[in-house]
């Protein structure tokens, strides 16, 4: 117990000396505000969700049954993938508009690839692999999405930290 008010007498005499920089309170705010975000837990959710519809639909003989379920991952999906893309655009539109547009094309182009795989999921008799595939097109929209966020954010840190400097 001593040893820790010891060290506790310590850095508080380092910070009397040395105080924070400048904005440290914005910035400490900021990285708070984005790890509490829900929907990064929303998206680890769904793909526990995609695993078990995945898991049911393998050992499923029944072929309706999995067509709904594949309907309503897609939905589930589509809605989180939605939901981020918004939220990008709010937040990161007017600096960072160009990897938007960027992400926009790539999300087009693999919505295109889930449309065919969706047609041959249909057209023969659901097979288990194409419901992988789907899933795992979905999953990897979310994953870009998420990953541009992350490069965004700390390409705004990076923007904010050089103006204080």
């Amino acid at each position: 117990m001593k040893s820790l008010e010891q060290k506790f007498k310590v850095l508080k005499g380092l910070t009397e000396k040395n105080p924070p920089l400048a904005g440290h309170h914005l910035r400490f705010q900021r990285k708070l505000e984005r790890h509490n975000r829900p929907a990064l837990r929303l998206a680890n959710w769904l793909s526990i969700a995609a695993s078990i519809i995945l898991l049911l639909s393998l050992t499923t003989s029944r072929l309706p049954a999995t067509a709904k379920a594949s309907d309503s991952l897609t939905l589930a999906y589509e809605a989180q993938i939605q939901s981020q893309l918004n939220y990008l655009e709010v937040n990161y539109q007017t600096t960072f508009a160009t990897p938007l547009q960027d992400i926009k094309l790539q999300l087009y182009d693999l919505d295109q690839a889930y449309q065919k795989l969706a047609t041959k999921f249909n057209e023969q008799n659901q097979h288990p692999l194409l419901l992988k595939a789907m899933i795992e097109n979905l999953q990897h929209r979310l994953d870009l999405l998420n990953e541009l966020e992350l490069a965004l954010e700390a390409q705004k840190e990076n923007n904010y930290e050089n103006s204080i400097l």
